[in-house]
């Protein structure tokens, strides 16, 4: 699978989603270690290791990533997939930032945290300056019934406790790293603008959580009916909602009545125009 090339962009009406992953390559090694699998990412040396160095920074596509993540199986496509991907994940310590070790082992509760992630949708971790001693997973459950909370197993919970602050905050379902922008949109009645979304990341984890959390985003999004406002809120209710807040909605009224009080003096001055007599 062809994990490089234009980013998919997910639609939420009226706003859209992009993940970017500028993703560092890391020149990726399997060896065996203490009886273990290991997985050694080092970064390339300029000049020595030319072929990686020019394929620095490439735009990889998030659902891709996330697709060819869940695909790997075994140790030989982990590899395959690392050397595509690039870095990994970061640790808490950045210690392993020139070169950093995974084992298979790892590799393999990643998957399956991923896919936890996936069905039951929330991770409670608390902060990551000061996580919770009782980290729990919290959601839906496979049979769609509810009701389920339980204590995240020791092994998944060591390896979240060790991850860089934005992988942390991304398992606990908070984006990161999101730029809006705004551009005009001719179809709109209203004259509006139409919202973009797009998240930024630099390992391959944090766009794969990344990917999961905007395809697993149930949300109704509408646009701020005043013309001015670049605003998009959530729709969580029934109630007829137009504006973002207190103040579009009282600056709208206040346009409305302007617009309404000119109306009226252009009607006026008509109407008195009408009745001057003609010399």
């Amino acid at each position: 699978m062809n994990i490089f090339g234009k980013p998919k962009v997910r639609h939420f009406p009226p706003m859209e989603f992009e993940i970017l992953c500028y993703s560092h390559p890391m020149l990726t090694t399997l060896e065996e270690q203490d009886g273990d699998l290991i997985f050694r990412q080092r970064l390339p040396i300029p000049g020595r290791d030319r072929a990686a160095s020019d394929k620095m920074d490439r735009r990889i596509d998030a659902g891709a990533l996330a697709a060819a993540f869940r695909g790997a199986k075994n140790p030989k496509e982990a590899l395959l997939f690392l050397n595509q991907s690039g870095r990994f994940r970061r640790t808490r310590n950045d210690s392993d930032f020139l070169e950093s070790v995974l084992t298979w082992h790892e590799f393999q509760l990643w998957h399956q945290l991923i896919q936890i992630i996936l069905v039951e949708n929330h991770l409670h971790l608390g902060s990551f300056e000061s996580p919770s001693g009782e980290m729990f997973i919290w959601g839906p459950g496979i049979d769609g019934q509810g009701g389920i909370a339980r204590m995240l197993p020791s092994d998944l919970r060591q390896i979240v406790l060790n991850v860089a602050k934005p992988t942390f905050q991304w398992l606990c379902g908070l984006p990161v790293e999101v730029m809006y922008s705004t551009l005009p949109n001719p179809k709109d009645q209203l004259k509006r603008s139409r919202l973009s979304a797009a998240v930024i990341t630099d390992t391959a984890i944090d766009a794969i959580l990344a990917s999961v959390f905007v395809d697993t985003l149930n949300a109704d999004f509408q646009l701020c009916e005043f013309p001015d406002c670049p605003n998009v809120f959530e729709v969580t209710s029934d109630h007829d909602r137009r504006y973002c807040g207190h103040a579009c909605a009282h600056k709208a009224g206040m346009r409305r009545r302007r617009e309404a009080e000119r109306e009226r003096r252009k009607k006026a001055e008509a109407q008195q125009a009408r009745k001057k007599p003609r010399k």
